[in-house]
């Protein structure tokens, strides 16, 4: 079994809860843990373990995907989880939000900072179009844009087509990442 999940979330008190998931397939590898304060719709804090706001499909759950795996572009270059602060927000009847995120950029399971360093994360989001009728189906159209910085003195490789990513192994330096994404939904059909 590649992925087997086992994931609680409740409530401390009142606009505080929390979001603990496990992988059981690997020994209980901690996925994400956090806590998120709900206080202000506009500014939500969240600690903890958690999934970094950049692109799309990696912030769309597993179990949502149109396909069996993620793409191995976002998987080899997008930020995944890490340990950190967010702040994020969404605005106009939740048609626009932003995420904003500061980590310790070392990914996830691994609280030890091996330099001064943090990686930084924005994520704006819309969906201008939200449920237009064509005919007898809906149309439903999302955007957002990505960008993220790291000052790296070791970045974490991992391998793509087989090979290591020409971006990891002992780089050393500046790491700015920037992405766009797009979906439309039709009834049934989907285009992302």
């Amino acid at each position: 079994v590649r992925r087997a999940r086992l994931s609680a979330d409740g409530t401390f008190i009142e606009d505080v809860d929390f979001h603990l998931e496990v992988d059981v397939s690997r020994l209980a590898a901690l996925e994400e843990a956090e806590i998120r304060i709900l206080r202000v719709p506009q500014a939500n804090v969240t600690l903890g373990q958690f999934k970094l706001p950049f692109s799309m499909e990696n912030l769309t759950s597993g179990k949502r995907l149109d396909m069996a795996e993620r793409t191995q572009v976002v998987t080899a270059l997008a930020p995944d989880k890490d340990i950190g602060v967010m702040l994020g927000g969404h605005f106009f009847f939740k048609r626009f939000s932003y995420r904003a995120a500061m980590a310790n950029g070392n990914g996830k399971n691994n609280q030890a900072n091996d330099n001064d360093q943090f990686i930084y994360v924005l994520r704006l989001e819309g969906t201008p179009i939200q449920r237009f009728g064509l005919g007898d189906q809906d149309l439903t159209v999302a955007a957002g844009v990505n960008a993220a910085y790291s000052r790296d003195s070791a970045a974490r490789a991992e391998a793509i087509f087989g090979v290591k990513k020409a971006i990891g192994a002992a780089a050393e330096g500046a790491r700015k990442l920037a992405g766009t994404d797009l979906s439309m939904q039709l009834g049934i059909f989907s285009l992302k």
